[in-house]
């Protein structure tokens, strides 16, 4: 039986993608994945949001796994939930320290190395009289 990476879904033997997650299916789940207990990070309202996300735990070494709500067959048209795109979850042993990190994004504080210098920058002004006039 074929198996879907990312929902760890079953299928019938005609059946060659996963309709929620729209990915090739597997005949076989990594090892990894069979024993894996996940819990839910949050809820997406976009795709772009989830893999914002996922890009914000992969280098950390967190496996992350998207479930979107959205009907493929419908093409997006129809959802299993109001007002989500999708869900994000994370193995149970790694919950706190993803949640930490999304609420470090979040906050919008940036780190010492990612502050901008306003001093610099005198090549987006043109010339020094339009930068005093600012």
């Amino acid at each position: 039986m074929p198996y879907c990476p990312v929902c760890r879904s079953e299928f019938e033997e005609r059946i060659s993608r996963c309709s929620r997650c729209d990915c090739e299916l597997v005949e076989k789940l990594p090892e990894e994945l069979l024993d894996i207990n996940i819990k839910s990070l949050c809820k997406v309202k976009t795709s772009p949001e989830a893999y914002l996300i996922k890009g914000l735990l992969d280098p950390e070494g967190i496996l992350v796994f998207i479930r979107p709500f959205e009907v493929v067959m419908y093409n997006g048209i129809v959802s299993d939930s109001e007002g989500s795109w999708g869900e994000i979850y994370v193995p149970s042993e790694d919950i706190e320290k993803a949640r930490t990190i999304l609420n470090d994004y979040l906050s919008g504080e940036p780190g010492e190395e990612e502050k901008v210098d306003q001093t610099e920058g005198d090549e987006i002004y043109g010339d020094e009289d339009e930068k005093e006039e600012l």
